[in-house]
Parts: structure tokens; sequence; C-alpha cells
């Protein structure tokens, strides 16, 4: 067995003796340990059967293992028993890029033919985290953490791909009170915009301006006291259009009208229509909430 000197702060993990056990006249063991590159550099060549690895997927794992997110979980390496490996490449990879060493079980003796079964229940979402935590509307708390996170810390347009739970949890524990967002809009109408996005703009725009955010998030979703010059009153007619429309707006357009609607809002600035450019040759960054 390879333990590693850890070097990333993750805890250390003190190997004493391995759990022995039979499965009918078949020996299983269960180790522990710091297991660092040199083992994950010779355990994905055991390798023998995986799914092909995900480049999304292990730039999560190295984001939690440089931040110290990663932890002891009684997730595994394991070895059948002809001493080839299946599952956990993703962790393997993500320990090889970082050069670092992490806490994990390793089973050795498996049944070659246990493989098969790996990663076939429900995987763990972070709806399932805050429900844990004892949060109400867990799944409508999620969906707007993750874009309020998206929104308010990361750059550029709020893509999803690589964020982790783990860092979307932290930020919630930071902002609790968006879960009260989230439970207030899960009950209200959700035709024409999902109740998630409109809680973490809310949000995000009660942070700026409470009073006008407020009103501004009220005449979205009823539609009552919106003159009919006004960007809320064109913005409004987008998102109808969109209900019945074949070809529906990208997520992302609908985030963007919203932003530049309230910008201008915040602004007191006329909107005679509302434009996001996101490719060619007037191609703009996605905007920023003022």
């Amino acid at each position: 067995m390879i333990i590693e000197e850890n070097k990333n702060n993750l805890g250390h993990v003190r190997m004493v003796q391995p759990l022995i056990g039979y499965v009918g006249e078949h020996q299983v063991t269960v180790e522990i340990g710091e297991y660092g590159p040199e083992f994950a550099e010779n355990y994905l060549k055991k390798i023998i059967i995986n799914r092909p690895l995900n480049k999304a997927n292990i730039n999560k794992l190295v984001k939690e293992i440089e931040a110290g997110r990663y932890m002891l979980n009684g997730d595994a390496f394991r070895y059948d028993r002809n001493g080839n490996a299946a599952d956990g490449a993703h962790t393997a990879q993500a320990i090889v890029e970082t050069g670092s060493s992490i806490p994990r079980l390793v089973i050795r003796g498996l049944d070659p033919t246990a493989f098969r079964t790996i990663d076939r229940g429900a995987k763990r979402k972070l709806s399932d985290d805050l429900n844990l935590e004892g949060i109400d509307y867990s799944r409508e708390v999620a969906a707007a953490a993750r874009l309020a996170y998206a929104l308010e810390i990361r750059s550029g347009q709020p893509s999803h791909k690589d964020m982790t739970d783990s860092e979307v949890f932290e930020y919630f524990k930071k902002n609790p009170e968006l879960a009260e967002y989230a439970k207030t809009h899960a009950l209200k109408d959700k035709s024409l915009v999902p109740p998630s996005v409109v809680a973490a703009f809310h949000y995000l725009f009660a942070k700026k301006d409470k009073e006008l955010a407020d009103t501004f998030i009220t005449q979205l979703v009823t539609g009552a006291n919106i003159s009919i010059d006004s960007g809320l009153c064109i913005l409004r007619k987008v998102l109808v259009d969109n209900i019945t429309a074949k070809r529906k707006l990208k997520k992302v357009y609908v985030l963007a009208y919203i932003i530049k609607c309230w910008n201008s809002a915040r602004q007191n600035l006329p909107v005679k229509t509302l434009k996001y450019a996101r490719r060619g040759k007037n191609a703009e960054q996605f905007p920023q909430i003022l």
C-alpha cells in the first residue's frame, strides 16, 4: 500500500491495520490512507473498464482539492480480486493534476462482475445537502443559490458547468437570506420566469437597492402599474412572446435582458429595445448588475 504525505492541508490520515473480511472464500480488504500522484498514476494504469474521462468533472475535483474542501466521505478506489481497478478515475486524474494527496478508502478483492453495479443509484444533489440542513424548498433554494453565485461571484457569462456544489453551498451559508427569497417566489406566479431565477435576481438587486428591487420584481412578475413605454413593459412582452414561441430564447439571453432592464431602471434611462449580442463582430460581455 502506498501512503503519501498530505501536501494540501486536508487532514492527516494514518493507516493502523487493514480490515479483512471474506465474501464466500474470497478475501476482501479495506484500507484507509492518504493517496498521492504515485498511487493515482498506478491506479489509472490498472483501470480496465470505465467511462471516458470528463474534463469538467476533473476540473471540479481539482478545485475541491486545491481549495481544501475534499473530505474523506466513504468513496473508495476499488480493485477486483485480479488486481484490476474500476471507478475513481476522475479522482485519480485530479490527484495527478494537483500533485496533492487526499484521504480515501481503498478496497481490494472485489468480484470482477461487481464493477457493473457501481454508480447505479441517484446522484446526490445540492438540494439534498440543503434539505439535511433543514432548509425548506431546498430545490428552489439550490437553483437560486447556483444562479446568484454565478452572477455575483463569477465573472463573464454565468455558466454552471465547472461549478461545484461545495462552493455554491459555501456561498449560501454566507448568504442565508436567499432562502427566504426562494421560498417567497416559489409560491408565486411561475409563467414568465422560473421562481428560482426571480428569487436570485430579487436577492441580488436588493443588495443594490432594496426599495427599487421590491418594486421592479413585483412589476416583473405581476405586470401591475407598468407604463406602456417602460423597460419592464418591453421585457414582459419579450417573456410573454417567448412562452408561445416555437424557438425559445436561451436562458443566457433571458438573464441578460433582465439585467439590462434593471440597470436601466437603476440609472433612470429609457429602454426602446432589449438586445444582447452574444456572438459575432458586435459581441458584448455578459452584463453586470449595477
